[in-house]
C-alpha cells in the first residue's frame, strides 16, 4: 500500500497476516478514515483464519473504512462462471459482511474480476471493494470502475471518491413529506388558481403544472434551508441544557423546554427519514424506526449501480459528462431521423374489409380531446 503524503496525513499503520491497514487524515478537509487492503488465502486450510481476521478488523474500529483487495472468496454461485463453489466459506464470508453492515461498491461494467487464463476457462468475482456506512456518508458519490486486465489474471479496481465531480441536476420530484405541511395545500391551491392566457384545456393544464413545479421547487429549497437552521439551533440549545443538568437542577420551564426540543427534533428526524426512504425506494423497512442512514446507503448504492462511467463513440470511449451527452444525443438523433424509403408498400387489398377502421371509428380517433378526458 502506498500513500501520497502531500494529500494525506498518516495516523497509524497495522500489519496482520492477510491485511495491511492505514489510518489517514485528508489534509484538505480533515476527514479521518481507514483504508484496508486484503489478500485472502487461496488455500482451504487458510480461509477460516482469513475470515476471522476480517472479523477482528472491525471489532474495535468504528471510524469510516474502505476495504478492498483479492478476497479469494465468492458470495454465491452467480459469482463463478462454472457455478462450483464452497457454500461453507461463501456463507461465512457473507455473514461477516452483514454483521458489520459493509456495503459492497459493485462494478457496473464487469460481472467477473478474475480469470484463470487456461483452456478450461473459469471466471469468478473475488476482487471487490466494501465500505461501512461511515465511509458512505463521507463520500456518498463514490464509485468503483474496472481497468484493463491485460497482463494479469485479475481486473484492477479503481475507487473514485468523485469529490470534484460535477453534481447532476436533479429532476423535479414530489416529496412525500410535503403532505405533512399544512401550508403546502394552500400553496398548491393558490398556484393552481392563478389565471393564465391558455387558449385550450390542454394548454391550460400545461401552464398550471409548469407553474406549480417551479413554485414548489423554490418552496422546497427554502423549507430545506430553514429546516437545517432550525435543527442546528435546537441541537445547540438541547446540548446546552443537557450539560447544565449535570451540575444543577433544571427549572420546570427549562425541563419543559427540553421536552419540546425533543418533540420538535423527532418531527424533523421523521421528515428526514421519509425523504431518505422515498429516494432509496426500499419498501421492506417501516418508516419511524430511525433508519435514515440505512435509506441513504441504499440510495447511494442504487446511484452507483446506475452510474455510467463511459460510452463508446465512433472515435473510441469517452468518459467526461459533456462528451457522453453528445454521444447519446447523436445516437438518438441518428436513430429517429428521417430515412429514405425502401420503396416497399402494402397492397391495398392486404387487409380485409372487416380488419380496416371504418369511417365512423376513424372520426372518433381523430376527434379533439374533451375536458372530461383531460380530467
Amino acid at each position: 500500500m502506498g500513500v501520497d503524503q502531500d494529500i494525506f496525513e498518516i495516523i497509524a499503520w497495522s500489519h496482520l497476516d492477510f491485511s495491511v491497514s492505514c489510518e489517514l487524515r485528508h489534509k484538505c478537509n480533515g476527514n479521518l478514515f481507514r483504508v484496508i487492503t486484503m489478500y485472502g488465502s487461496p488455500y482451504e486450510e487458510g480461509k477460516g483464519a482469513f475470515i476471522s481476521e476480517l472479523h477482528t478488523l472491525f471489532v474495535d474500529f468504528k471510524i469510516p473504512t474502505l476495504i478492498g483487495g483479492d478476497f479469494n472468496l465468492v458470495r454465491n454461485v452467480k459469482e463463478k462462471s462454472n457455478g462450483v463453489i464452497n457454500h461453507r466459506w461463501s456463507d461465512n464470508f457473507s455473514v461477516r459482511i452483514e454483521i458489520w453492515g459493509l456495503l459492497e461498491i459493485k462494478l457496473s461494467s464487469r460481472k467477473f474480476t478474475w480469470a484463470n487464463n487456461q483452456v478450461d476457462f473459469i471466471m469468478s468475482t473475488i476482487d471487490r471493494l466494501f465500505c461501512n456506512t461511515g465511509m458512505d456518508v463521507l463520500y456518498p458519490l463514490a464509485s468503483c470502475k474496472s481497468l484493463s486486465r491485460c497482463g494479469s489474471d485479475h481486473t484492477l479496481l479503481l475507487w473514485d471518491s468523485r469529490v470534484n465531480s460535477e453534481p447532476r441536476k436533479s429532476s423535479f420530484k414530489m416529496e412525500k413529506w410535503w403532505l405533512l405541511r399544512a401550508d403546502f395545500t394552500d400553496l398548491v391551491h393558490k398556484t393552481w388558481s392563478e389565471p393564465n392566457r391558455a387558449t385550450s384545456t390542454i394548454e391550460n393544464w400545461q401552464i398550471k403544472i409548469r407553474s406549480l413545479r417551479r413554485v414548489t421547487k423554490g418552496w422546497n429549497s427554502n423549507e430545506e434551508a430553514n429546516l437545517r437552521r432550525y435543527k442546528k439551533i435546537l441541537l445547540e440549545e438541547f446540548d446546552m441544557l443537557d450539560i447544565r443538568v449535570e451540575n444543577s437542577d433544571l427549572s420546570e420551564v427549562e425541563f419543559n423546554r427540553m421536552k419540546f426540543i425533543q418533540s420538535e427534533l423527532q418531527k424533523i428526524w421523521l421528515r428526514e427519514e421519509i425523504k431518505a426512504k422515498e429516494r432509496s425506494r426500499d419498501r421492506d423497512i417501516t418508516e419511524g424506526d430511525r433508519n435514515t442512514a440505512y435509506f441513504h446507503a441504499v440510495a447511494n448504492q442504487r446511484r452507483r449501480k446506475t452510474l455510467i462511467h463511459s460510452l463508446d463513440s465512433p472515435n473510441g470511449p469517452v468518459s467526461d459528462i459533456k462528451n457522453m451527452l453528445n454521444v447519446a444525443s447523436d445516437f438518438y438523433k441518428d436513430l429517429f431521423k428521417n430515412k429514405n424509403s425502401s420503396g416497399l408498400k402494402i397492397k391495398t387489398d392486404f387487409f380485409s374489409a372487416g380488419e380496416k377502421v371504418t369511417p365512423a371509428e376513424n372520426e372518433v380517433l381523430e376527434a379533439p380531446f374533451t375536458e372530461e378526458e383531460v380530467k
